[in-house]
């Protein structure tokens, strides 16, 4: 029989949360998802060595991922979870948040440019080729990223945890957190409202990343309701074997599209940047932003 590790999370909850040593089942409920997300992602990172958009656990790794709840602790709602098979999954998880946590608790103002506001410079690097790079190659690339693929996946999942402190309802004394302990000790991360809030703009902000050559063809288009991309289209692309979202801001841009989806079978050429958070995109599947059209 394989030999369950002492590792542990443990969920916290304080204030408003609580009445009478109890706590709703809608509350309960999404914290206990978000984590046995980040616990399932853990888990496929450590076997694979990757993660990508949309990967959902294997049934035959369910006994590593699998949390047990222990009882309540009296005097307050501390949800202790067990069963972790693999130390290993904790000390990642205590890793990826570190940063992101440091950066929330802080003082310091949070700078992050958004998608738009970097879309001219990124437009200039294009017309200079200017660290371009194919899709071929930044696929060929992709390992040297996985590590921060995995990272902003957990990210995600852990900025869902904390969202109920974000609601309006929320006082300045509520609080979530969560401690992870294995072999090497425990770290706690305790979230308030407005840590709450200076971690979601951390990790949720969205950037460009690289330059990117891209070939294939635009087999969807059409308008928007967004008002920084106002355009978007579906693209396929020749070097991922995939279809990925097309942001659009620019209406000229969108103009000299709409051919190349009326087209059928018509080869399309353009820099683009991938979207990225954290330093981290999915080259396979995810979403780019059009910068220019490249001419035959």
């Amino acid at each position: 029989m394989k030999k369950v590790s002492d590792s542990m999370i443990a969920l916290h909850f304080d204030g408003n949360f609580i009445k009478d040593n109890s706590i709703s089942a809608r509350t309960l409920g999404h914290a206990l998802t978000a984590i046995q997300r980040m616990v399932d992602k853990t888990v496929i990172f450590e076997r694979r060595g990757s993660i990508k958009k949309g990967d959902v656990l294997p049934a035959v790794w369910n006994s590593e991922a699998d949390l047990v709840v222990k009882p309540f602790e009296k005097g307050c709602i501390t949800v202790p979870l067990v069963g972790l098979q693999d130390v290993g999954a904790i000390s990642l998880l205590k890793g990826v948040l570190h940063d992101p946590f440091e950066e929330a608790i802080s003082d310091d103002p949070i700078e992050k440019q958004s998608l738009v506001e970097g879309i001219p410079a990124a437009v200039n690097r294009a017309n200079n080729k200017i660290g371009t790079i194919s899709h071929e190659k930044l696929i060929k690339d992709s390992k040297a990223r996985e590590h921060r693929y995995f990272a902003e996946a957990i990210y995600r999942d852990f900025d869902n945890l904390i969202s109920p402190l974000r609601s309006s309802t929320i006082a300045d004394e509520d609080i979530i957190s969560v401690e992870l302990k294995d072999k090497n000790g425990s770290l706690e991360y305790e979230f308030n409202k407005l840590i709450s809030k200076r971690f979601h703009k951390i990790v949720s902000a969205k950037q460009l990343g690289p330059t990117v050559h891209y070939s294939g063809r635009l087999t969807e288009f059409g308008e928007t309701k967004s008002r920084h991309f106002p355009y978007s289209g579906r693209f396929y692309s020749n070097a991922s074997k995939h279809e990925h979202k097309l942001l659009i801001a620019d209406e000229m841009d969108a103009e000299k599209l709409r051919s190349f989806n009326t087209a059928k079978n018509k080869q399309l050429n353009f820099f683009g940047a991938p979207v990225s958070a954290w330093g981290a995109f999915d080259e396979q599947k995810g979403d780019i932003v059009f910068l220019k059209l490249i001419l035959e």
